[in-house]
């Protein structure tokens, strides 16, 4: 008899984790449709959209999409025009270097070194600066002046000459670069998240939590945090961009990925020298660095108004 109490017991335990896991997946579906009826009002960020998920597929699947190798020069066709010069074919769409090297497949495996780089500092800054601006914001005093004070420091010094700085100690490639960046980039999230608790934490939901005896972790992570995130979310997709120019920046400078590999920044210094016959080798690129930063910039606003109620109609 104990045995079918045991078993009809764990049926109904089972029965409830399956009914709260659907209760999960339906909110989650319901928050989706609502996010996606929201953002694709605003026209322009579906087109940003579109364009960053566009070069996200071209940098993933780069090996298919072009048969050419991105750092093997070929001597055969040096300086070839675009497809739509005199002089241009379809074997190098978009014309080729002062190596022979394919602008078209250089762009796309770029793209690999420019997002990753933007995604990755973003994503690590995001982390740190939301921890950082959640300590701040809630327990204030003296902990908050020493995290306010060393953000201050950090804005003395233009981002660009910190970046160059930090990279010629470190040396060029691509972990320094990262280091280099997220030295600074944690301080933009890290301020919104200051900023929105400092509000948050005098609110009745908070007040409500402390009353039944939550404790701060619980306050600051459980209940302060979820209501925090959007805010963070679009300052960190809108930073995606900044990184990248950042980079761009850097390996412009000779202070990026070391060559031959491919980066935006790179190729239009490489090809400056040409501007005047060879335009292709260096604007090419750049419109690359263009649509990619003004995407993600498109993007980002329309995550600002689908996840700020504020700007909700």
């Amino acid at each position: 008899m104990d045995k079918y109490l045991a078993r009809a017991e764990e049926f109904v335990i089972t029965e409830t984790l399956q009914q709260k896991l659907l209760r999960v997946l339906r909110r989650t579906i319901s928050n989706i449709r609502e996010f996606w009826r929201l953002y694709r009002k605003n026209h322009l960020a579906v087109i940003g959209g579109a364009i960053v998920l566009a070069f996200i597929l071209l940098a993933i699947f780069a090996p298919w999409v072009t048969p050419h190798d991105p750092v093997a020069p070929n001597f055969r066709a040096i300086r070839k025009p675009p497809v739509w010069m005199k002089g241009g074919s379809w074997t190098h769409p978009l014309g080729t270097d002062h190596l022979g090297r394919d602008i078209w497949t250089r762009i796309i495996y770029g793209a690999r070194v420019s997002l990753f780089i933007g995604f990755v500092v973003v994503g690590f800054a995001t982390v740190i600066g939301v921890t950082l601006g959640l300590v701040s914001g809630y327990y204030g005093g003296r902990i908050d002046a020493v995290i306010q004070r060393v953000i201050d420091t950090l804005l003395a010094f233009p981002y660009l000459i910190l970046a160059t700085a930090l990279v010629g100690v470190l040396g060029p490639g691509l972990r320094n670069i990262v280091l280099a960046l997220l030295y600074k980039e944690w301080i933009y999230p890290c301020r919104v998240v200051r900023g929105e608790v400092l509000v948050a934490k005098e609110q009745e939901y908070v007040e409500a939590a402390r009353t039944v005896g939550a404790g701060n972790r619980h306050i600051m992570f459980k209940e302060i945090l979820p209501n925090v995130l959007a805010s963070t979310v679009v300052v960190s997709t809108l930073r995606v961009g900044s990184v990248i120019l950042m980079e761009a920046s850097l390996s412009f400078l000779g202070l990026g990925v070391e060559p031959p590999t491919p980066a935006w920044g790179s190729m239009v210094a490489e090809g400056r020298r040409f501007i005047n016959t060879e335009w292709w080798v260096s604007t090419l690129p750049g419109l690359a660095i263009l649509l990619t930063v003004l995407g993600i910039n498109l993007m980002g606003e329309g995550l600002r108004d689908a996840l700020d109620p504020k700007l909700r109609e």
